[in-house]
């Protein structure tokens, strides 16, 4: 899906996002978006969900990237020579309180998730849930009572 946005750090951006459930496997999800702006600046980003791990039964992974170069950007950390004494981003700190950088900003997180055996993850590994238009007709877990 196609979208555009505008702020004061990208200037005015152009995006797209991709979202796909069911695949590479029928528990998993995937989602990703890409974006540039006219300000020089481009983020990727990718998230998968509940992928199992090959070979085994119970074990799963998310995993999640991120991308991004980012040009002009004002960041409000210390090293501006005209507040030497000063914290920048603090509450009492002034609004030029800044420094102007270009960078990159990347970030990657895998998370592994293990199902133990008991409970309904006792029998059922990966459960399925039937909808009909919103509303769950088959395959309730939880509480029976």
């Amino acid at each position: 899906m196609p979208y555009a946005f505008y702020n004061e750090n990208f200037g005015f951006a152009g995006a797209y996002a991709y979202a796909v459930s069911g695949w590479p496997q029928k528990q998993s999800a995937i989602i990703a978006t890409a974006m540039a702006g006219t300000k020089g600046l481009a983020l990727g980003f990718m998230m998968e969900k509940d992928l199992r791990i090959p070979h085994t039964r119970r074990l799963y992974l998310d995993a999640m990237a991120q991308e991004g170069y980012f040009q002009d950007n004002d960041i409000y950390v210390k090293g501006n020579p005209d507040f030497p004494n000063e914290r920048a981003g603090s509450n009492d700190s002034d609004e030029d309180d800044y420094v102007t950088s270009d960078g990159m900003d990347n970030f990657f997180r895998l998370r592994f998730k293990y199902l133990l055996p008991i409970g309904h993850g006792r029998d059922l590994i990966i459960s399925t849930q039937v909808v009909d238009r919103g509303l769950l007709v088959d395959g309730a877990t939880g509480g029976e009572s």
